[in-house]
């Protein structure tokens, strides 16, 4: 298990881990017997351990659950005031009476997300490696990793005339500099970071902080305080691609200056006889900004209630009067099991509603379709993906490898292309995510822990504040000249001011790449403006929404599905779906005929990833990637991901085969030269369990409940069993149901099989026993939103 799968098994085992200390008493006669002495007892039981836990309430009124929970034994962390619930931690033997409280309509984990939404990673060492050391080079790109540089430049901070004389120069440009030129920098908008802190002092943020507050659990030791440069990275480099309003002082020699002066085909002005300013600035450089720092210095997660506390601060502040705040930046996130229904983006969706505009990141769980996670599928939210632009990749290559043009060989097209790690959409309910999309890769940006550091970062987390950045400049816009423009106006521009990138669809860029200028444009044009965002409805939907690309069909015959990957260019990606069915074996994915095209420096190669029919996270991937340069052989069995042949970069997980649809996504690898080809060949072995099952069992369940542990039969060599419910991961949003097993050998030992508790879709558990006396499940309904779910137990005798 993952923590995150640990923890989710531990809520579903609430109340029962109790077993083994009772079943230390004296013995009844029978298997079935002690079992349900053990029952009986566990409800008696006391134990130390506790889970944290969002609760879900049909009304504000939480007197009595509150006084329910510390009844239990556990404590109220947290209560909200725009979204109905709380947070808590709770006894794990007392979990189910909670979840079974009048007024409570759904119990979940209250997980951690993170900055990034994994910002925890190595800091690349500056320069100095071979081309050939770094053959995998998506590691430069990996989400939420730093490349820090420093002490090899004199840094400027730009304001007032500076700013209007240099601000021409800018780097990532998304033509925010056409805006600047009417005089609108962002000045008078506030934008929150909900992140990691903000470096007040940094060169390129003097200024521009107003204030902030440290709510993570830094609070009580030697590192609190939301603007010390002790804090974590992500949250400032972040400020800077906001409100950034720097420069850097280079030799003319410089490789920086070089590979600008060479790809943006402009000449860095001179400031002193040998000495070229290049500007860094944020897409809104005069803009405000207030930190709210929920992750602690280390870069750790948060978990989501703190998360939501940091929203309400914000919304807090706002109404009442304290900063006038604009938007908020959340450039962070994590999984969840219905987007836009979970507590999170019921708060976004509420600041929304008081005049704040929320832009969030889409996440970096791509390239696969249906991986929106939380609190990017809010739907109020301006999500924003991830885009590589071709100065900025280019530069960052030249930089690293200390080779001026080596970046023309490693991003070859002179388009802005998505990124390989950008989430895709739609949403389990069919909604259009992301919104649009801004630079993500390598964007330079202010760094700790010195006030002079830089770094190169990519992720959705550096498009996100590009966006923010414009959506600045759009509020700077309405309120000097009085507009009343609201955050569904400034939604409405941002689309309008965007233009599809070619060869991309809209669940992977949304309505496109943004445009500044355009989007100002487009709000200028408005003809209503304070229009409120229109709401939708987040009901239970039964329409499957398939993945986005071809649908290779019937991949279970015995020479499976061929096709052609032809002519496939650096960056694109092919999308294919086909349908596992519950009695597959083994998925098998082949690549021949590779046709690596020009490949002077022998970087090219195809990224392959394979994907559950999981969604919002990439812990579905059965493959997340693997680079493939030649003929190879993917393989994926229950519990056994591997690669071979002519691979490299190999990354898989283990995890159940799990029945509906698999997500198979080529991309010719963004750092390829030349266009590939390959013919690849999809196909799944099935076994012999199609036959009916010898027994089946149903039932319908609701949120937290469940039937009790009962009986199943068993063969000589042990059992299968096979849980299915109607909304499961072949449906879209799904719920989520478990089973717990317990069975007893001959000899009267307990044992719990616990691989049914976990995020497959249907669950299913093998006991490979000859020594089986007796058997039971208990069925869980661990997430069904409020709703009965009707669920159905196949068991096959071994």
């Amino acid at each position: 298990f993952s923590m995150k799968k640990l923890s989710r098994f531990i809520l579903i085992l609430a109340g029962l881990l109790v077993l083994l200390l009772v079943l230390s008493a004296a013995a009844p006669a029978s298997p079935a017997a002690k079992l349900s002495a053990a029952l009986q007892s566990q409800t008696k039981g006391t134990t130390d351990a506790s889970i944290d836990v969002l609760i879900e309430t049909t009304s504000f009124d939480y007197d009595a659950i509150v006084a329910a929970i510390e009844a239990a034994g556990g404590q109220v962390n947290q209560t909200f005031k725009y979204a109905k619930g709380l947070a808590a931690t709770v006894p794990v033997a007392r979990m189910m009476d909670i979840a079974a409280l009048s007024g409570v309509s759904g119990v979940s984990l209250d997980e951690l997300q993170y900055p990034g939404p994994a910002a925890g990673g190595d800091i690349l060492p500056a320069g100095g490696a071979s081309l050939h050391d770094q053959k995998d080079l998506d590691a430069f790109a990996a989400a939420g990793t730093g490349y820090s540089i420093e002490g090899d430049f004199e840094t400027l901070t730009l304001d007032g005339a500076e700013l209007d004389t240099y601000y021409g120069y800018q780097l990532d440009s998304m033509n925010a500099e056409s805006v600047w030129a009417t005089g609108n920098f962002g000045q008078d908008s506030l934008a929150v970071v909900i992140d990691t802190g903000i470096f007040a002092n940094h060169f390129m943020l003097s200024g521009s902080v107003v204030g902030g507050v440290d709510m993570s659990t830094d609070v009580g030791t030697g590192f609190e305080g939301f603007d010390l440069p002790t804090n974590h990275w992500h949250g400032t480099h972040v400020s800077g691609i906001i409100a950034g309003h720097g420069a850097l002082g280079l030799p003319a020699s410089h490789i920086l200056v070089q590979s600008y002066e060479l790809y943006t085909g402009q000449t860095l002005p001179e400031i002193s006889p040998g000495v070229k300013l290049m500007p860094l600035l944020g897409n809104a450089p005069a803009a405000d900004l207030y930190g709210i720092k929920v992750f602690p210095h280390t870069g750790a997660g948060a978990p989501t209630s703190l998360i939501i506390a940091a929203l309400e601060h914000a919304i807090d502040l706002h109404v009442n009067n304290v900063h006038d705040v604009d938007l908020i930046n959340m450039s962070l996130g994590g999984g969840t099991g219905f987007e836009g229904h979970d507590l999170e983006s019921q708060v976004v969706d509420f600041a929304t509603s008081v005049g704040i505009t929320v832009v969030v990141s889409a996440g970096n769980d791509g390239p696969s379709s249906l991986t929106i996670g939380s609190p990017a599928g809010a739907n109020t939210a301006i999500t924003v993906g991830a885009a590589a632009h071709p100065v900025n990749t280019r530069l960052f290559w030249d930089f690293n490898f200390g080779i001026l043009g080596i970046g023309d060989f490693l991003f070859v097209d002179d388009n802005t292309q998505m990124v390989y790690f950008s989430s895709r959409g739609p949403t389990s309910d069919g909604r259009s995510k992301p919104t649009a999309s801004a630079v993500g890769t390598f964007v330079l940006s202010a760094f700790t822990p010195g006030p002079g550091s830089l770094g190169f970062a990519s992720g959705t987390s550096m498009s996100s504040p590009a966006m923010a950045g414009v959506v600045a400049l759009l509020n700077t816009e309405s309120e000097t000249n009085g507009l009343g423009a609201s955050p569904f106006d400034y939604k409405e521009a941002v689309i309008a001011g965007s233009h599809m990138l070619p060869g991309f669809d809209e669940f992977e860029q949304g309505a496109g790449f943004i445009n500044a200028a355009d989007a100002l444009a487009a709000l200028q044009s408005d003809s209503d403006y304070g229009t409120a965002h229109p709401p939708i409805d987040l009901g239970y939907a039964d329409t499957v929404v398939k993945p986005k690309g071809k649908n290779l069909g019937n991949v279970n015959s015995r020479n499976g599905v061929t096709f052609q990957v032809k002519d496939l260019a650096p960056g694109y990606v092919d999308h294919y779906y086909f349908k596992l069915h519950p009695n597959a074996e083994k998925i098998m994915v082949e690549f021949s005929n590779v046709d690596l095209g020009d490949d002077p420096i022998f970087f090219n190669s195809l990224e392959v990833h394979l994907m559950s029919a999981m969604r919002t996270t990439d812990s579905g991937y059965y493959l997340y990637s693997v680079n493939v340069w030649g003929d190879a052989l993917l393989e994926v069995e229950p519990m056994n991901s591997t690669a071979s042949g002519t691979v490299f970069g190999v990354n898989a997980a283990n995890m159940p085969l799990m029945d509906g649809y698999v997500r198979l996504t080529i991309e010719n690898d963004w750092t390829t030269f030349d266009n590939m080809s390959a013919t690849v060949k999809v196909r799944v072995i099935t076994g012999n369990n199609s036959a009916k099952p010898d027994e089946s069992y149903s039932g319908v369940l609701n949120t937290g409940e469940d039937d009790g542990f009962f009986p199943v039969g068993f063969g000589p060599n042990g059992v299968e069993l096979d849980l299915s419910w109607k909304h499961d991961w072949r449906f879209f949003p799904a719920a989520d149901m478990d089973m717990i097993v317990a069975w007893f050998d001959t000899d009267g030992n307990l044992f719990f099989e616990f691989g049914g508790a976990t995020f497959a879709s249907p669950e299913k558990v093998i006991i490979d026993a000859n020594n089986i006396d007796a058997v039971f499940v208990l069925v869980d309904g661990f997430e069904t939103y409020g709703l009965d779910e009707p669920w159905k137990l196949d068991v096959w005798h071994r």
